[in-house]
């Protein structure tokens, strides 16, 4: 909860890989902050002088589920998401504590090697 958004910038352009963080406050999922977001929100915002703290930009309303939950009901829940949320990343929580988040090429990939 402490870092900035210039942190959040600096881990996404040093991890190219990386597609988006989870804010957590304890151990509960507060929020998601997106790759595209925070690097065109600190670009533009940054140049401007108005950069804020991030959580003018945190994604409150994320799809949240329990690693116990199967393959076929996580993936129809990231499916029936919004337009607008459809490819965000999804946290994933164990016992309602932050596990970790996946992506849904991430998601993807599991489906078809269970099928295999």
């Amino acid at each position: 909860m402490e870092d900035n958004l210039k942190d959040s910038y600096i881990s996404f352009i040093q991890e190219p890989e990386k597609q988006a963080v989870c804010v957590v406050d304890g151990e509960q999922a507060v929020g998601i902050l997106s790759r595209e977001n925070v690097v065109n929100l600190y670009n533009e915002k940054n140049k401007l002088g108005q950069l804020k703290h991030y959580q003018e930009y945190l994604d409150t309303e994320f799809l949240s589920v329990d690693s116990h939950t199967p393959l076929p009901v996580l993936s129809r829940l990231a499916m029936s998401r919004t337009r607008d949320k459809l490819y965000e990343s999804i946290v994933i929580t164990q016992d309602n504590a932050f596990l970790g988040i996946i992506t849904v090429k991430e998601l993807v990939i599991l489906l078809t090697q269970s099928i295999h």
